[in-house]
């Protein structure tokens, strides 16, 4: 069974068991299919799922992208990059 991570709109994850939220891949909380839905039925336009798989086999190419969009080379420009780069992987590995 797939599992997900929650992305609170490119700037979080959502933390392990719900609480909270952080920027570590180690402390993010993966759920069921049905549980990301579920989550993110209420809010989609704050919470995004993506499947574990795909997120795992490009932790080092996100936490690039976090760190620049984090970091002092953030523009104050939307935060979505993440989401962004993480759609892109999505719809390339489909």
């Amino acid at each position: 069974n797939e599992t997900y991570y929650i992305l609170n709109r490119g700037l979080y994850w959502w933390g392990i068991d719900g609480h909270g939220y952080t920027q570590n891949l180690d402390e993010a909380w993966r759920v069921t299919k049905e549980k990301a839905a579920d989550i993110c039925h209420d809010r989609p336009n704050e919470y995004v799922a993506f499947p574990a798989s795909i997120v795992d086999a490009n932790s080092k190419s996100i936490r690039i992208v976090q760190s620049w969009c984090f970091g002092r080379h953030a523009l104050g420009g939307p935060r979505d990059r993440i989401s962004e780069f993480l759609e892109t992987i999505a719809e390339v590995s489909a």
